[in-house]
């Protein structure tokens, strides 16, 4: 460990101006903290790298794992677990269809349904999100979820359709079907 200086800042340094600061730096593993007083900041700093170069090579990645996804247009491959009403809203706009089964661990028909829910996720293009009603009560009461498991489909943002019950997969790949290609 270095301290690289320890006293009073004179207005040099932007982010203390006239407090008193000690810059400790461990070399091991390139962190630094700045003191002042009883608060403690710290970062990792990048080597010959400026926050400016990481901000901008950060923000490219995500324009090309965005444009990637938007272009591709793939769904997952897997059911979504939707923990909240924001995941589920971020879900059902970023796909033409969304299958949602509100289900829970302790139903015996929830668990008959799940394996063909994971079959639609896998061979169809339709994106499909699971919803625990034990942990996401709120939501199963928005969607006006009474029994399980319950399947609600989304097209285009907008819940259009609900199933109730154990349904078989030609059923089921029929009703999305009507909402979209899949």
């Amino acid at each position: 460990m270095t301290i690289l200086s320890a006293g009073t800042d004179s207005g040099a340094s932007n982010w203390l101006p006239n407090r008193p600061q000690v810059s400790i730096v461990c070399k091991r593993n390139n962190y630094t903290q700045h003191l002042s007083g009883m608060r403690v900041y710290g970062y990792r700093m990048a080597e010959d790298r400026s926050l400016e170069d990481v901000r901008t090579q950060k923000l490219e990645e995500l324009k090309d794992r965005v444009e990637g996804q938007q272009v591709t247009g793939q769904t997952p491959s897997s059911p979504l677990q939707l923990d909240g009403q924001a995941a589920l809203t971020e879900a059902a706009n970023a796909h033409d269809v969304l299958l949602v089964d509100f289900h829970a661990d302790w139903c015996g028909p929830c668990q008959m349904l799940a394996p063909i829910v994971e079959e639609i996720a896998a061979e169809t293009e339709a994106a499909v999100g699971k919803v625990d009603i034990d942990a996401h009560q709120r939501l199963a009461s928005k969607y006006d979820v009474r029994g399980v498991p319950t399947l609600v489909i989304f097209a285009d943002g907008d819940p259009v359709d609900r199933i109730v019950g154990v349904k078989q997969k030609p059923e089921l790949v029929s009703r999305l079907r009507q909402y979209g290609d899949i």
